[in-house]
């Protein structure tokens, strides 16, 4: 299960820790050694995902106003954002060319 080597072959022997909360094992000699994971790495970024997902279902059950201000918030910001790229995009009147006496300064330059 933790890919440990045959520690028969060799004169010492080994010692190997678990800590099963958290799934981890160390496997150690005289000099030490770090501890290693007994999941692989797909396993351990469903753990954390879960785990965060959890938290954030407390967070909202816990706090449901400040949850759904925010909620608000990004979507009114969101949408005020896409307002303003959009009227960047539109022409304005100045845009154009005007001739006659209602130009008043907005004739062309050359």
């Amino acid at each position: 299960m933790y890919g440990i080597k045959d520690v028969s072959k060799s004169k010492m022997e080994g010692v190997i820790v678990v800590d099963h909360q958290s799934l981890l094992y160390y496997d150690t000699d005289l000099n030490g050694g770090a501890p290693k994971h007994s999941e692989n790495l797909l396993e351990r970024i469903a753990r954390s995902t879960n785990k965060k997902v959890l938290a954030i279902k407390e967070y909202v059950k816990t706090h449901i106003k400040t949850t759904i201000f925010g909620v608000i918030m990004f979507f009114m910001l969101t949408f005020y954002a896409l307002k303003c790229c959009m009227d960047a995009d539109l022409p304005t009147p100045n845009d154009y060319y005007v001739s006659g006496p209602e130009k008043k300064g907005r004739g062309r330059l050359d």
